[in-house]
């Protein structure tokens, strides 16, 4: 099973089995930086700190926090759905 981690402010997947100790920056070779789209920035700030305030007990902001992101989410969704609209097929009818 592949194992991702989250280290110096990137992502990356392990792609080559690793020792305890071996990371990105020590064995570069043995892991891969996982591309995130920059449309999800925002979404994901907002989740973040919805889930560092979760942690701190401040419900009350996390609810405000978690609702923005999930409207960040249903904007990138609604976007992603009118684009791949763009992208469909021409049905075309002969005689």
């Amino acid at each position: 099973m592949a194992s991702q981690v989250y280290y110096a402010g990137d992502f990356y997947d392990c792609i080559v089995a690793t020792a305890p100790g071996e990371s990105p920056a020590t064995h570069p070779a043995k892991w891969a930086r996982v591309e995130i789209p920059r449309l999800f920035e925002r979404a994901l700030v907002q989740g973040a700190f919805a889930e560092t305030l979760l942690r701190e007990g401040q419900m009350d902001k996390r609810r405000g926090e978690e609702a923005l992101f999930k409207d960040d989410l249903d904007e990138i969704t609604a976007d992603q759905m009118i684009h791949e609209a763009d992208w469909e097929r021409p049905v075309v009818l002969t005689r």
